[in-house]
């Protein structure tokens, strides 16, 4: 999902707000701007003017289904669902163009046909999923939610931390973001996320990880680095030291 109020971040995995499958991973290391442009704007404008929602297909060739979900007559959450290629024939509202060739094909090309009946089936899911989010967020939010020293730049952070955590970061980088010395940016992460900015960033590439490894075949080199972990030595240090166990043997215990 796209949730553009941040509300969720704090009850939900940063999985939820990113494609991290096989094939949309591969894409994101070449073309990350254009798969955030298409689905951050045009898919989510399409499907806020379709209320039944809207099938589209990315720069890969992908194809899923898109729904929005407003709050109080303003825009709140863009669900996203399916992550398929095309079935011959399929009616796609929304495309990009022009289709990109790379080495996710064969990822792509492995994946099952999503029908129109399949499509729908999922547009009707999100419609029901997202009537239960505006509910939660009308009656449970106001008493789940703790005001935060400064909400908008704990929200700012977490956003810079989720988009960047991938590549190499460094707090400067973070510290020109927010317009801060880096010195005082070190103090406003913590002041407002109760975490300093390595621990923020490990710990969204953890779970970054945990994803890849549930969710994907891809070999642990290329997990260390789609999640940001440069090597696959660090990443089997860091990753053992949080989770108490080898990343080759999580994805066993997690695919059991």
């Amino acid at each position: 999902m796209h949730d553009t109020t941040r509300l969720l971040w704090q009850f939900l995995p940063p999985s939820r707000f990113a494609h991290l499958r096989p094939p949309c991973t591969l894409v994101k290391r070449q073309h990350q701007d254009l798969c955030a442009g298409f689905d951050g704007e045009r898919a989510a404008a399409a499907a806020r003017r379709v209320p039944g929602g809207v099938v589209k297909r990315c720069h890969a060739g992908l194809v899923e289904v898109a729904v929005a979900v407003g709050f109080q007559g303003a825009p709140w959450l863009t669900l996203f669902a399916g992550v398929r290629r095309p079935a011959p024939g399929l009616a796609v509202e929304v495309a990009a163009d022009p289709p990109l060739a790379g080495p996710w094909g064969r990822a792509v090309a492995a994946l099952p046909a999503a029908t129109g009946d399949e499509l729908r089936n999922l547009a009707e899911l999100l419609h029901q999923l997202g009537s239960r989010l505006v509910q939660w967020r009308t009656l449970a939010l106001p008493v789940l939610v703790a005001p935060a020293a400064d909400p908008g730049r704990r929200e700012r952070i977490h956003d810079w931390i989720l988009r960047h955590h991938r590549g190499p970061v460094r707090l400067a980088q973070l510290a020109g973001e927010l317009g801060l010395s880096e010195d005082r940016a070190s103090h406003a992460v913590i002041e407002a996320c109760g975490q300093g900015f390595a621990a923020l960033v490990t710990a969204e590439r953890l779970r970054s990880a945990t994803d890849l490894l549930r969710r994907s075949d891809l070999p642990m080199a290329a997990v260390a680095e789609a999640c940001g972990f440069g090597d696959r030595t660090r990443f089997h240090k860091v990753f053992t030291q949080a989770m108490g166990l080898s990343p080759a043997r999580w994805r066993r215990q997690a695919g059991a």
